[in-house]
C-alpha cells in the first residue's frame, strides 16, 4: 500500500492511498457471496447464483463499491498505523474515490483534520514570579482546632440544660398537613445536629431552647419548589419530642492532647510539625500555580489554528471526568442535566473555550519538548510507575499492567515530556 501525504492547510491533511488490486479482488469475492445469499433470482437457489448473473442484475459498479466498502475499514486502520503521527487523520474523515476498477489499483483520498502545523513561539525569557510562601500562627491554630474537633466527643448535657446551636439531638417527630399525617413525615430516634440545615428552614431554629423530654408542635412551610407537589408551598405542623441532648466536648489543648493524638509528646512539637505540613502544601500549591502561569504565558506567544475535532475530543474527556465524579456521588449525567435544567449541547458549548485552551497548551508543550529534543528514559518511566503506585496505593506491577492494558503508555511518556517542557520554560524565565 502506498501513501502520499499533502497538507491542504495548517490543520487539514489529504492522504492519497493506493491499494493493491489483490485486495479489491478479495473484496469482490466477499461482495458476490454476500449478495448471492440474499437475493432471489428465478432459476437459482440462494447462494448459488453465478457471478455473471449477479453482475447482469446489479452492475459491475455496484459490486466494486461493495468491495471498496468491505475493505475500507481495514485499509483505513492500516493508514492510521502507517502514516506519520503529525499527519494522522483525526475524527471522521471525508473519503473521495479516485480510481475504482476491477483490474487496477484502488485509489482513494482521505481528507481530514490533523494536528495543526505552527511556528515555534518564544518560550524563554518569560517573566514569572513564584508566590512567597508564609505560614501564619492563625493557620496553625486552625489546624489545631481541626484536630481538636476530630477528637471531640458527644456528651449528654446536664438535666435542665436547653438546646443550643451545635447540639446533637435524638428526637421523635410526626408531620401533619391540615391535621392529617403525611407520608414520610414521621420518624423515631432521629439524630439531628442543630445548625446542620438538614431539615426544612425554620425547623431546627424552633427546637433551640427546648429541654430533654419536652414536647412541642412547630409550624414550618415547605419550599415552593419542593419535590413532593402535595407539600410544596404548604404550611405544616410537626409534633416533636426531645429525647436526648448531646453537646460537643472538645479535648483540652495541652501536652497530654499531643501525646494522645499525635506522634509528639508536646504541643510545641505538634505545632511545629503542623507548620511544616502547611508550608509543604503551600509550596506545592505555589509550584502548581507557577507551572500554570508558565504554560499560559508561553502559550500566548504561539499562534495555533486548532481543528474543531481536537476540541470536541477534549470536551468528551471533560464530560467523561464529570460523569465519573458524579457517579461517585450516585448521580448520572442525565440526572444532573435534569436538575440544572440544562442540555448536553449547552453543556458542551460551555466547555468550548476551556477545551480549546487545553488543546493549545498541550500542543505548545509538545512542540517545545520536540524543539528541545527532550528524551524520556526507561528509568524515567519506571519512576513514574512508582509515583503512580504510591499515589494510588497499588503495586508497581499492577500499575504497569493497567497502563499497558489501557494503551496509555505512549500518552504517559508524552505527559512526562510535557512536564519537562514546563520545567524548561521556568528554568529559562526571568
Amino acid at each position: 500500500m502506498k501513501l502520499t501525504t499533502n497538507r491542504v492547510d495548517k490543520k487539514t491533511v489529504e492522504i492519497t492511498v493506493e491499494v493493491p488490486n489483490e485486495k479489491i479482488q478479495k473484496g469482490l469475492e466477499v461482495a458476490y457471496k454476500d449478495v448471492a445469499k440474499k437475493v432471489n433470482i428465478p432459476g437459482f437457489r440462494k447462494g448459488k447464483v453465478p457471478k455473471q448473473v449477479l453482475i447482469n442484475n446489479f452492475s459491475k459498479e455496484y459490486f466494486l463499491e461493495e468491495a471498496a466498502n468491505h475493505i475500507l475499514p481495514d485499509v483505513y486502520e492500516e493508514v492510521l498505523n502507517t502514516v506519520e503521527e503529525e499527519n494522522a487523520p483525526l475524527g471522521k474523515p471525508q473519503i473521495e474515490m479516485v480510481q475504482l476498477e476491477e483490474d487496477k489499483e484502488f485509489i482513494f483520498k482521505i481528507i481530514a483534520d490533523a494536528k495543526p502545523e505552527f511556528e515555534i513561539g518564544e518560550y524563554k525569557g518569560i517573566e514569572l514570579d513564584k508566590e512567597e510562601v508564609e505560614v501564619t500562627d492563625e493557620e496553625v491554630e486552625e489546624e489545631i482546632k481541626r484536630l481538636q474537633q476530630k477528637h471531640s466527643s458527644l456528651e449528654l448535657v446536664a438535666e435542665g440544660n436547653k438546646v443550643k446551636e451545635g447540639d446533637t439531638l435524638l428526637i421523635d417527630f410526626k408531620g401533619m398537613l391540615d391535621g392529617v399525617p403525611f407520608e414520610g413525615g414521621e420518624a423515631q430516634d432521629y439524630k439531628l445536629e442543630i445548625g446542620s440545615k438538614a431539615f426544612i428552614e425554620g425547623f431546627e431554629e424552633q427546637l433551640i431552647g427546648m429541654e430533654q423530654g419536652e414536647e412541642k408542635t412547630i409550624t414550618v412551610t415547605f419550599p415552593e419548589e419542593y419535590q413532593n407537589e402535595d407539600l410544596a408551598g404548604k404550611e405544616t405542623q410537626f409534633e416533636v419530642t426531645i429525647k436526648e441532648i448531646r453537646e460537643t466536648v472538645m479535648p483540652e489543648i495541652n501536652d497530654e492532647f499531643a501525646d494522645n493524638f499525635s506522634e509528639f509528646s508536646t504541643v510545641a512539637e505538634l505545632k511545629e510539625d503542623l507548620k511544616k505540613n502547611i508550608e509543604l502544601e503551600k509550596e506545592k500549591q505555589a509550584d502548581s500555580e507557577l507551572k500554570a502561569k508558565a504554560v499560559e504565558k508561553a502559550s500566548e506567544n504561539f499562534e495555533v489554528e486548532i481543528p474543531q475535532t481536537m476540541i470536541e475530543t477534549q470536551i468528551d474527556s471533560f464530560i467523561q471526568n464529570m460523569e465519573m465524579n458524579m457517579a461517585r456521588q450516585g448521580l448520572s449525567i442525565q440526572q444532573y442535566l435534569q436538575y440544572t435544567d440544562d442540555t448536553m449541547e449547552s453543556l458542551r458549548a460551555k466547555y468550548q473555550d476551556d477545551a480549546a485552551k487545553a488543546v493549545k497548551n498541550s500542543l505548545v508543550l509538545e512542540a517545545i519538548a520536540k524543539n528541545e529534543n527532550v528524551e524520556i528514559t526507561d528509568e524515567d518511566v519506571e519512576a513514574e510507575f512508582k509515583r503512580l503506585a504510591d499515589a494510588y496505593n497499588k503495586d508497581v506491577t499492577e500499575i504497569k499492567e493497567l497502563v499497558e492494558k489501557a494503551g496509555e503508555r505512549d500518552n504517559m511518556i508524552q505527559s512526562l515530556k510535557s512536564d519537562r517542557a514546563v520545567d524548561i520554560i521556568i528554568e529559562n524565565s526571568k
